[in-house]
């Protein structure tokens, strides 16, 4: 640890030179020393932890929505299945078709679209008084808020090293997923001798968000997309209001190091760069991946033991169980790798799985079923956490979120397949632990991202790969524009 503290004063002290002698930087360089995770990057932060926090309300609504529309509505079973799964059809797609635009038209705009989209029919949402308006209320919030995923990119665009996008992501997870899932039971704890509809106030955690995007450049476009995008005096500007944002300008001639190749096309040609030859055996890898992550953690979350005390008990222990799977990936993932990272998880949630389905029932009952259950979830939560972090850093800018939106959309693949391992076949631990496994393969010949800077262009690729295997040289002898974590 002294080491690489030794290394980065170096490196920042080098790329500080460089900046002051108006010599061309990278972005990395340029957030570093505009006062690295600052003021303006925590503000970013604090929005996201409110935005996920309203997406796990939206996602999760129907556990507590569903019982009060049964009383009053009398719903069929063909009805719970319709309203569910219109959310997640939504989001599927409103994945897909964020991920593309959000490469060719900004992340900021994409972000506030869909935003927008989630709040709207969010609250539509309990405003209906039939099955098919709710259907549809379902359908465009999971559209909305699969729309707006481009935001988890635009808070990891602003980070400078490696380690900072992995605190990031466990922020985001902790403070906004988690606090979401909690947050939701509190609010239905409270109003559960109240009408359905008040369970509105659920929505409140959109109220900062709205806020944020009403308040003049308080979030702003990522500068790597401006910049793959080719312009350069806009991504410098946007640096230059970062920097004075947390106190440390940058120098008034300041610039950046342009990419090779200028990011162009539409919303299509985001997508067929999945598919360039550096690239077509990764995505085919993370959709596996994706899919054995999200199987084993919808999969698992179906076989939660019941703790007594209802679902407003089971909700709030369900997100408790999530918190030590995010302090430990960030553990694991700065020390050890993403790929590695990810592969404890996999594997430990195969084990498990494997083991509550081979051991006897009668040995189950006890303490050990119990710590097996517990470190099944712990892994699945895990590795479907990891994945977003690991999908984003394989992809280049140009096509960042397009990989990141269908690595997400094979997720829901995964949510879709869970309940029909469970439920359905024998021996369920046996075939999710199996999927698990192959999952496992899959990750171990991705390239590993730690501590390296993120690609711009595909043309990043290569040297990136070449770095990897490259031992790297003393403090003194690295260039001056080189920023790690």
């Amino acid at each position: 640890m002294r080491k690489t503290e030794r290394t980065g004063l170096c490196q920042t002290s080098a790329a500080s030179d460089a900046a002051s002698s108006s010599a061309a930087i990278s972005v990395d360089d340029a957030l570093h020393i505009g006062g690295g995770f600052g003021r303006h990057q925590r503000r970013l932060l604090f929005t996201m932890c409110f935005y996920y926090g309203l997406g796990s309300t939206v996602t999760l609504l129907p556990v507590f929505l569903l019982p009060e529309l049964q009383r009053e509505w009398d719903l069929m079973p063909v009805h719970f299945a319709l309203i569910e799964s219109g959310f997640f059809a939504g989001n599927t797609l409103g994945l897909l078709v964020g991920g593309g635009v959000a490469d060719v038209y900004g992340r900021r705009h994409t972000f506030c679209l869909g935003f927008w989209m989630v709040v709207v029919a969010g609250a539509f949402t309990f405003m209906v008084d039939n099955v098919p308006l709710l259907v549809i209320a379902r359908l465009v919030t999971g559209f909305g808020y699969g729309f707006a995923q481009s935001c988890f990119v635009l808070l990891l665009e602003f980070c400078s090293t490696a380690s900072q996008r992995t605190s990031a992501d466990v922020a985001i997870n902790v403070g906004g997923w988690a606090t979401g899932m909690m947050w939701l039971t509190l609010v239905a704890y409270a109003l559960q001798d109240q009408p359905w509809r008040w369970l509105i106030l659920s929505l409140l955690p959109a109220v900062p968000v709205g806020v944020a995007f009403l308040l003049p450049r308080f979030l702003l476009e990522s500068p790597r997309f401006l910049l793959a995008r080719g312009d350069e005096r806009e991504a410098a500007s946007v640096l230059r209001e970062v920097a004075e944002t947390n106190c440390k300008p940058l120098p008034a001639d300041v610039r950046l190091l342009a990419p090779p190749r200028r990011s162009e096309g539409g919303v299509a040609s985001a997508w067929l760069q999945l598919l360039h030859p550096s690239l077509r055996r990764r995505t085919l890898l993370l959709t596996v991946a994706w899919i054995g992550s999200t199987c084993s953690y919808y999969g698992v979350t179906l076989w939660q033991l019941d703790f007594g005390g209802g679902i407003y008990l089971q909700n709030a222990l369900g997100a408790s169980l999530e918190l030590p799977a995010y302090v430990l990936m960030k553990v694991l993932a700065d020390h050890l790798g993403r790929r590695a990272c990810w592969c404890i998880f996999l594997s430990t949630c195969t084990a498990t799985l494997v083991l509550l389905s081979a051991l006897p029932h009668s040995v189950l009952e006890g303490v050990l079923g119990t710590t097996l259950a517990l470190l099944a979830r712990v892994g699945a939560s895990g590795a479907s956490t990891i994945a977003w972090l690991a999908t984003t850093e394989q992809y280049p800018t140009s096509c960042r979120n397009a990989g990141m939106g269908y690595g997400a959309a094979c997720g829901r693949f995964g949510s879709i397949l869970a309940p029909i391992v469970v439920n359905l076949l024998p021996a369920p631990g046996v075939w999710l632990g199996l999927l698990c496994a192959i999952s496992t393969l899959c990750v171990l010949p991705l390239h590993e991202t730690r501590g390296a800077p993120v690609s711009e262009t595909l043309t990043d690729g290569p040297a990136a790969v070449a770095a990897e295997r490259t031992p790297e040289p003393p403090p003194q002898q690295k260039g001056a524009c080189t920023v790690r974590g």
